[in-house]
């Protein structure tokens, strides 16, 4: 069986994981670390069941511009 999560974690570019409503459901090890970056604290539990325009506002975010959370959920 494929685990997921075991690959998801150590994706070495940020990646976050929406459900068809835009709620984030998982974000990666490499997301953690840019997003603290740009936030005074970023973690999973933090994250996780927040819209991801929360996340995401608009296309000045250097992590995930709103243009391609849009074009995610379109498809």
């Amino acid at each position: 069986m494929f685990d997921y999560s075991s690959v998801f974690s150590v994706l070495p570019l940020p990646a976050i994981l929406i459900d068809s409503r835009g709620t984030i459901v998982d974000v990666n090890d490499a997301y953690l670390a840019a997003a603290t970056k740009t936030e005074e604290s970023a973690s999973t539990d933090a994250l996780i069941g927040r819209p991801v325009w929360d996340v995401a506002p608009d296309d000045n975010d250097p992590i995930l511009p709103k243009a391609m959370v849009e074009q995610a959920l379109a498809s």
